[in-house]
């Protein structure tokens, strides 16, 4: 096992483990990084480490990353988002255009990233045409899914609909900064 927190050099060498930022992540440096950096190499040669470790805290910085492995969310990035306040997650519409493929996403990232450190739904303009129906239907999901949280006693009925406005327009408008 290794620790996010061995990820973060600055904070490994204040705190001892396995205090802050320790969340445990099977695999996370290894794999996660090679996927990164092949990403990154692509656009720059940059490198998960590095890159992480100098700007995962700047403010003025947002990296958003998608992937095509449903898995991944949940295993690797999730946890990175969670720590890194300038990493974001993209939405999941690559592979999980379907409700029951969006409450997974919901459900595998929350816990571990929570809603803040995702874009909400935004979509390309690949099929123009299907877009307001795409949306519609993740509104409907993130509904249901907050409509749950609500119903479980984790989260009250207002902080819900605060949450899925910001699901709905307002994390996609920060994460890209689009004004309105």
């Amino acid at each position: 096992q290794q620790m996010l927190l061995k990820s973060r050099r600055a904070i490994g060498r204040k705190l001892p483990l396995p205090k802050g930022c320790s969340v445990e992540c099977h695999h996370i440096v290894g794999r996660t990084q090679q996927r990164l950096q092949m990403l990154f190499d692509a656009v720059g040669n940059l490198i998960h480490q590095p890159l992480l470790d100098r700007f995962g805290n700047e403010p003025s910085l947002t990296v958003v990353v998608y992937t095509l492995d449903e898995g991944t969310y949940s295993r690797e990035l999730a946890p990175l988002a969670g720590h890194y306040p300038a990493l974001r997650l993209g939405p999941p519409w690559w592979f999980h255009d379907s409700p029951d493929g969006m409450r997974r996403f919901r459900q595998l990232v929350t816990e571990t990233a929570g809603f803040a450190n995702t874009v909400g739904f935004n979509d390309d303009a690949r099929s123009l045409l299907t877009i307001p129906a795409r949306h519609d239907m993740a509104r409907r999901v993130d509904a249901g899914f907050l409509a749950g949280l609500v119903v479980e006693g984790r989260l009250r009925e207002d902080e819900a609909v605060e949450v899925a406005d910001d699901l709905a327009h307002g994390l996609a408008r920060r994460a890209f900064r689009v004004g309105g």
